[in-house]
């Protein structure tokens, strides 16, 4: 995988995330609300996971790869794991309590457990937007760097 590749990698990751962050907020706000239906949120719970899964594959595959993204890169799954354990266990959690409490889903807990995926999902996007954004900046200090001496000889 090429540091490109890797990169493009966390970006999606990024993408992803912000979208579970909403998408769990949408959630949060359906369990609060005595008339949505259960069916509705199984739907969000099973898209939250199937999110928090795509994530987590492709957090792995750059895992496996430690060799080849670059300090900034590994530095940023590094961060990112553990965010993304949680989000995976209150996802977890959520989907028992709806299978196991189809009567109480008003119930705090599965409201955490779904706040839980939105903040958890909503700090992912932010680390991994700000890594990538600190990468941007450095590519435009080199490029800028590597100006210089052109610009100097001009002068």
């Amino acid at each position: 995988m090429s540091a490109e590749s890797a990169r493009r990698t966390l970006q999606e990751i990024e993408t992803l995330a912000r979208s579970s962050s909403y998408d769990a907020d949408v959630l949060t706000r359906m369990i609060e609300n005595p008339s949505s239906s259960s069916d509705s949120q199984m739907s969000q719970l099973m898209n939250r996971k199937t999110e928090i899964n795509k994530m987590g594959n492709d957090l792995a595959m750059l895992e496996n790869e430690r060799d080849t993204p670059t300090p900034w890169e590994r530095e940023a799954v590094d961060k990112v794991h553990p965010l993304l354990k949680e989000a995976a266990e209150d996802t977890s959690n959520a989907i028992r309590h709806f299978d196991e409490n189809r009567n109480f889903l008003w119930a705090r807990q599965y409201r955490n457990n779904a706040k839980g995926v939105a903040h958890d999902s909503q700090r992912i996007a932010s680390t991994l937007g700000d890594y990538l954004k600190y990468e941007k900046l450095r590519d435009r200090e080199a490029r800028i760097e590597s100006e210089m001496p052109e610009i100097a000889k001009t002068n």
